[in-house]
């Protein structure tokens, strides 16, 4: 007879009274319980299929085992707040209830996380990674727990625990707690919260009391029984849309075209600069807000740099009467225009951390004798600082290179213009 996964004795009656050990429920002997339990338990095809981080499994018959939870204390921006935590060892991720990462106030970044409950449903949900203060309830130490993962519903079962009931817990500082779910369930990844250090043990049928960082923690099994229903629950940090999705990115690699445009971090910033700060202005030209790598920009005093250049530029006025009239006429221009205006005395003598001086030269076409024009040179430097250093260089408009060699191949003429 073969076993397949998911195999419970509830489905094969037997006209037959077991009988071992007393059993008088209708299986056939070699499906009785001390067997079963030496069966170890092996997941089928389709769970391989699954990250699993979490399997917390219940029996549906009488249960007479305490879980190791704690009553603990959990901080956020908006204060503390009293909670159950349970640690799991069959856990890989530590788990908070979004609700409760509500309430004190905690948020992190998206995260899909998948739920699978087996007999029941499957659940996609977006979860948050957060990061939470934890401590315990009798003293004052705090313990960070980084990457936890939030869910709408934790889902673990309800746990009652009475001090008073175990005779060998006297003198144990542990808290009571009454039908409480726990809301904050403590993986493997945040294990060294579990380390026990000093444990107290009654006979084998009774819990046994561990101090661990967090506090003392009573876990174990009990003589009294409560009932729960089964729960298992696995989950993945990745939901099969997604897989299936990444698995035709990489079959049509280098194929398919992309319309992401690949830029790098600092093209990604000054894309955002452009987009937020150009405007048209009411004469129809456009303003485009600068690209600074940080701003405000930091600038030394440039003025000596820019006045020993102007010193220059003047020499060689006395010196060519035709260079000079020309350029006082384009400079004449940037005024008629509005490009440029005379400052203020408040203004010269007033002190900017942001003020930069800018040198300007002119520049002569060999072909066009008669014509000049005037640079402003945002390369000059003063005290090893540039204004172009201090400027982004955006993102590249201009065709790639190999793009338009690839497309001689489709024309037979090729076409350049000059702005």
């Amino acid at each position: 007879m073969m076993y397949k996964p998911g195999h419970i004795t509830g489905k094969f009656r037997s006209k037959k009274m077991c009988g071992i050990d007393g059993c008088q429920r209708y299986h056939n002997s070699l499906l009785h319980n001390k067997i079963l339990s030496k069966m170890p338990y092996q997941t089928g095809q389709r769970d391989r299929s699954v990250q699993p981080m979490l399997n917390c499994r219940l029996a549906n018959e009488p249960r007479k085992q305490l879980f190791k939870m704690l009553p603990i204390d959990i901080y956020g921006p908006n204060g503390k707040y009293e909670i159950l935590s349970m640690f799991d060892e069959g856990s890989a991720i530590t788990i908070l209830e979004e609700d409760i990462a509500r309430k004190i106030g905690v948020r992190g970044q998206s995260h899909p996380l998948t739920l699978q409950w087996y007999n029941d449903r499957v659940v996609t949900e977006q979860s948050f990674k957060v990061n939470v203060e934890i401590g315990s309830r009798f003293d004052d130490k705090k313990f960070t727990l980084k990457d936890v993962y939030t869910v709408n519903h934790l889902n673990l079962t309800e746990q009652s625990f009475t001090k008073e009931n175990f005779e060998h817990f006297g003198h144990v500082p542990l808290q009571n707690y009454s039908s409480t779910k726990p809301s904050l369930l403590i993986g493997l990844n945040q294990a060294y919260l579990g380390v026990t250090t000093t444990w107290i043990q009654g006979d084998n049928d009774s819990p046994i009391a561990a101090k661990t960082s967090l506090g003392w923690v009573a876990y174990g099994p009990t003589k009294s029984s409560t009932r729960s229903s089964p729960r298992v629950m696995v989950i993945k940090e990745q939901n099969l849309h997604k897989m299936v999705s990444d698995y035709f990115e990489a079959d049509s690699f280098g194929v398919n075209p992309t319309s992401e445009q690949l830029e790098s971090d600092e093209d990604k910033q000054a894309r955002h600069i452009l987009e937020t700060t150009t405007i048209l202005r009411p004469n129809k030209h456009y303003e485009v807000g600068l690209l600074w790598k940080k701003f405000p920009p930091q600038f030394p005093s440039s003025r000596e740099m820019a006045e020993r250049r102007l010193f220059s530029i003047e020499k060689r006025m006395h010196k060519d009467e035709k260079f000079a009239e020309r350029y006082k006429e384009e400079m004449a221009k940037y005024v008629e225009k509005g490009y440029a205006r005379k400052v203020t005395q408040e203004e010269v003598t007033e002190s900017y951390a942001q003020t930069w001086y800018l040198p300007h030269f002119a520049v002569c076409n060999p072909h066009k004798p008669s014509k000049l024009r005037i640079v402003f040179d945002a390369a000059a430097t003063a005290n090893s600082t540039s204004l172009n250093a201090s400027l982004l260089k955006g993102p590249e408009q201009a065709q790639p290179l190999m793009r338009i060699l690839l497309q001689f191949r489709q024309g037979r003429i090729g076409v350049a213009a000059d702005i």
